[in-house]
């Protein structure tokens, strides 16, 4: 403390700055030895954690919750609140930087790996959810809560490859390069209309081509499936052909 004020000294603030100034410094300071003290905690943690051990203690109260609504999981409520809970910890599992936590930055295919992995634990508790929307008797909802039990007993001894092998397969790519290549065909059909006029042999009909493949291009982009992306080129194709035989 006494070598802040000797530099705030030193370099002579105006009166009215020093009292802000020193109290954003100690703040900052403050914020960044609580940090580094919570980041040695969240190493020790990972150092000695187990692979399986954020999904044994997320599995452990989801089951316990499944437990306690077992008699009244038809509520709509209810219903809502478990489902949420598996969403929840889907999205958790999935965020998680455990094991990552020991990986070397060049490992790219043994990061690639653990988040493929976190992600197909997620994939399957959404699943779960999605079950749980649509179970109607209680045999549904018992053969959701059983599977829980399952995979928390995987956990509990970290039985890692039982507990991984009844996950289903995801994409490795992460969410943000999936979703790019989403975009791509739609953004290449649009790009393609919008320089129809710059292309040479194309000046006269580009207005009729442009607004032919813009409407197509923007379903795409929205990521309408087959069957609709068909029936727009099918009116479509009606209308050319009709514009075209007047």
């Amino acid at each position: 403390m006494a070598i802040i004020m000797e530099w705030f000294r030193s370099i002579k603030l105006p009166n009215w700055l020093t009292v802000p100034v020193l109290t954003i410094t100690m703040l900052l300071m403050t914020a960044c030895a609580l940090g580094i003290f919570l980041d040695k905690r969240s190493e020790y943690a990972s150092r000695y954690a187990r692979r399986s051990d954020l999904v044994f203690v997320k599995l452990f109260t989801l089951v316990a919750n499944f437990d306690s609504r077992a008699g009244d999981w038809t509520d709509r409520t209810i219903t809502k609140r478990l489902r949420y809970s598996l969403i929840s910890t889907a999205s958790e599992v999935e965020m998680s930087r455990m094991r990552l936590t020991r990986t070397l930055w060049g490992e790219r295919a043994l990061r690639r790996k653990i988040r493929t992995e976190n992600k197909r634990i997620g994939a399957a508790l959404r699943a779960h959810a999605d079950a749980l929307a649509l179970a109607g008797t209680q045999t549904d909802f018992e053969r959701i809560r059983d599977s829980l039990y399952g995979a928390l007993e995987c956990a509990a001894v970290d039985d890692w490859n039982s507990l991984i092998g009844s996950t289903p397969e995801v994409s490795h790519l992460p969410y943000w390069a999936a979703f790019l290549l989403r975009l791509i065909p739609g953004l290449t059909v649009a790009g393609v209309a919008l320089s129809l006029p710059l292309m040479p042999g194309l000046a006269d009909s580009a207005h009729q081509i442009r607004n032919y493949l813009l409407p197509i291009a923007a379903i795409m982009l929205i990521g309408a499936n087959e069957t609709v992306l068909g029936s727009v080129r099918a009116v479509l194709d009606k209308v050319a052909f009709a514009g075209s035989g007047k």
